[in-house]
């Protein structure tokens, strides 16, 4: 499914854009569901969050949409994420649809994924789905190379400018994509996100799996339900259901 030159490529620099990988007909069936799921939680648009003003978000949309359930726990997509991290199974941890407004979205600040999930250790990724063509006028995602080998960096607050940059010895990647493609990166590979000038919504699907048997690091987090889990309790059941 992944040579062995994508999967060295990987882990040595922290990405994988893997381009034509769902067919058009794909595309629209997704494409269609990104609508329902707006529709149906429409309400969550209109609250002033942790985000604003970079990006609006509509989390476990595996939970309520069928399309989505089949996308991130049956398709080939968990398969990848399994060579990937190098494992025999994962559980999902979250998936998330990702709106950048148009005109006025602030850009997402460079980051690692790994500091805004629950977990203690770092064998996560993301597999990021764009539903049009993005660049860098409409907030794609841009990576710095081999920073899943730094470790754990100081978290970055979506609001703070202060950059982590200063650790990195490379030139980001900016991974301009075209529709029907998919993005693989670790969960310590630095990333930045284009703010969205132009007059359309950005819309992305993320898939976040982790390998199983990661525990849980005690913080609070929209998939955590409250006195479900303790400190470093394996984080498994219904919730975060094993490929």
């Amino acid at each position: 499914m992944l040579s062995e030159d994508e999967l060295i490529f990987f882990q040595n620099n922290g990405f994988l854009v893997i381009e034509n990988f769902f067919s058009e007909e794909e595309m629209e069936c997704m494409t269609s569901a990104v609508s329902e799921v707006i529709a149906k939680k429409e309400h969550e648009q209109k609250k002033k969050g942790f985000y604003s003003g970079i990006l609006n978000q509509h989390i476990n949309t595996w939970k309520y949409n069928n399309i989505f359930k089949g996308v991130s726990l049956n398709s080939k997509i968990p398969q990848i994420a399994k060579m990937l991290l190098q494992t025999e199974n994962i559980r999902l941890l979250q998936d998330h649809i990702l709106i950048k407004p148009g005109k006025d979205s602030k850009a997402t600040p460079w980051h690692q994924d790994f500091s805004y999930f629950p977990i203690n250790e770092t064998s996560a990724l993301t597999a990021w789905i764009p539903f049009h063509s993005v660049n860098e006028n409409n907030g794609c995602l841009s990576y710095m190379p081999g920073t899943n080998n730094l470790g754990k960096l100081e978290k970055i607050h979506m609001y703070n400018h202060k950059s982590p940059l200063d650790e990195v010895n490379s030139q980001p990647f900016i991974a301009s994509l075209n529709v029907g493609s998919i993005v693989f990166h670790h969960s310590l590979t630095l990333h930045y996100a284009y703010p969205n000038i132009t007059d359309m919504e950005r819309m992305a699907y993320a898939i976040v799996y982790m390998k199983d048997g990661v525990t849980y690091n005690g913080h609070r987090h929209p998939t955590i339900e409250r006195g479900s889990f303790e400190k470093n309790d394996n984080l498994v059941g219904e919730n975060f259901p094993i490929i």
